[in-house]
């Protein structure tokens, strides 16, 4: 579920997050204000209470974006052992996300605030949850392809085992590997890309002459392991909707 204006919805909801709520966003306010033009940006982390830590602006671009150092982030991280949201400040009209606020909430599975100065509005996006542990993933052949992947995924997210041995994506008919080996496990077949759902099983062909294998989540978004980069979650674009040929669901 998507809490967007979470903030009043909390303040409605938990007394004790009113208090931590309003000199929260005074930071965020006073800090957005001084930044100007600049977008701000940081990371509310606890210690004793909530509290903002700002960080450097490092877009090319950062009256339009923002963009936070991977250095700080670790730093960060490592200091308070978790970060629980990343905020930022827009300084035009634009109260949305961007595609790019989604992808950095979601590749870092934490939500994201947004403070827009002109209409004084805040908003959250609250990413789609997967194990932190599915993300960042580097990419090593049966042990961090995209096929493990959606294995891993099923069993820690959904407690469904999908364990197989297989040969080379590259040769071997995937579409054949899934309806021999799990149709029995409650899963069937979709033709119709159209009607994927969330958590769908999707098989991609012709990306480097290469059978590809992603699970589709809410928001148009996909969960996946590329060769040779990270495990991440990304937009369900033209390209990967063109080379998607068909999609396996679970009944529950």
């Amino acid at each position: 579920m998507d809490f967007y204006h979470l903030v009043d919805f909390l303040e409605q909801t938990n007394p004790k997050f009113k208090m931590i709520d309003k000199k929260i966003k005074n930071f965020i306010i006073k800090q957005s204000v001084q930044d100007s033009p600049k977008e701000t940006c940081g990371f509310i982390v606890f210690k004793d209470n909530f509290i903002c830590i700002p960080c450097e602006n490092t877009s090319k671009d950062p009256e339009q974006f923002f963009k936070i150092s991977s250095i700080d982030f670790l730093k960060i991280k490592k200091m308070y052992n978790k970060i629980y949201y990343i905020y930022h400040s827009h300084t035009n009209e634009n109260c949305d996300f961007s595609e790019t606020d989604k992808t950095c909430a979601e590749n870092l599975n934490l939500p994201i605030i947004l403070y827009n100065i002109k209409k004084n509005i805040f908003k959250i996006h609250n990413p789609v949850r997967v194990q932190d542990d599915l993300i960042g993933r580097f990419y090593e052949y049966k042990k961090y392809d995209c096929f493990t992947l959606i294995k891993d995924f099923y069993y820690k997210q959904m407690n469904i085992d999908l364990s197989v041995e297989y040969g080379d994506l590259d040769k071997i008919n995937i579409k054949k590997l899934f309806l021999e080996n799990y149709t029995n496990k409650n899963f069937i077949l979709i033709d119709d890309i159209k009607n994927i759902c969330n958590h769908d099983i999707l098989l991609i062909d012709g990306i480097k002459d290469s059978s590809h294998c992603a699970i589709y989540l809410r928001d148009n978004k996909i969960l996946h392991q590329p060769i040779n980069t990270f495990s991440k979650i990304e937009n369900y674009c033209n390209f990967y909707k063109r080379h998607t040929k068909l999609a396996f669901r679970v009944k529950i």
